[in-house]
């Protein structure tokens, strides 16, 4: 079985955790639960499902039972706390304890890196800008955002990916790699990009102000959907981004940096 530090989620752990003792012998719900101290014999399985939840006094029963002790303990505990908080903003705060925690003791998380690359809008901006302007400087590359950004925040962002191969430097400058960072479901990465997410809105607001009308495009629609068309457009609107790459990818040299939002939410209750 895999360490904690490979997992993002504590039911998911609990589940494989079960799974894995199953297979080496007579092992139940039941067994697991009462070494838990649970008197329900299916409480355990219900947590895994997503139907239960772990209180705080049922941590360090349920970590003993799986063996957990130590960084382990505590890292498990915070996986609890990763999933019943709400925040976007103390969801990335327990996030950065677990790194901290797996680094103090040598292991990694998973997805670790995805949520370093997502968590700020730099990151993607400045991996165009030194694909497109290879041989520029970290003081160059920080002149030609729009917002602001220093000089040390830019070399922070260039040895980031540089050390994680979405970026490469030879004689010629800087060129970007195909590395892509992928995450698992529900892990870290989703919670950075929810935050990403949350900048660029305000970038596309400022923008209504701050860029020439025709520097930019900004439109909307207000309508009525069902469920089943409330489907279709979001399919739809996964293959409109894969084309606007596509365009993007054959358009030749980078001349300037966009970046598109696709915003389609609700903005009334369910009607009758």
């Amino acid at each position: 079985m895999d360490s904690i530090t490979e997992y993002t989620s504590y039911r998911k752990y609990i589940k494989d955790f079960y799974e894995d003792e199953k297979r080496k012998g007579k092992f139940t719900w039941r067994k697991f639960a009462s070494l838990a101290g649970y008197s329900s014999p299916v409480f355990l399985k219900l947590v895994c499902d997503g139907t239960g939840n772990l209180g705080d006094s049922a941590i360090d029963n349920v970590a003993k039972a799986m063996g957990l002790a130590g960084f382990e303990r505590e890292y498990f505990g915070l996986l609890v706390l990763l999933d019943r908080t709400e925040s976007n903003t103390e969801k990335a705060h327990i996030v950065e304890e677990l790194k901290q925690l797996a680094s103090k003791h040598r292991a990694k998380v998973l997805d670790g890196d995805a949520f370093d690359y997502f968590k700020d809008w730099k990151n993607p901006v400045l991996r165009e800008i030194a694909a497109a302007m290879p041989t520029s400087t970290a003081n160059e590359m920080a002149d030609m955002c729009l917002q602001k950004v220093t000089v040390g925040e830019v070399k922070d962002s260039l040895a980031f990916m540089m050390k994680n191969q979405l970026l490469q430097k030879d004689v010629e400058g800087y060129h970007m790699t195909n590395q892509t960072l992928t995450s698992s479901s529900g892990g870290p990465a989703p919670i950075a990009i929810r935050e990403m997410h949350r900048q660029m809105g305000t970038f596309a607001l400022d923008s209504l102000d701050s860029v020439p009308i025709d520097e930019r495009d900004v439109s909307g629609l207000t309508l009525g959907v069902s469920e089943k068309s409330f489907a279709q457009i979001k399919d739809e609107l996964a293959r409109f981004r894969k084309k606007i790459l596509a365009i993007a990818m054959a358009g030749g040299e980078t001349e300037r940096v966009y970046r598109l939002n696709l915003q389609f939410f609700p903005m009334s209750k369910k009607l009758k």
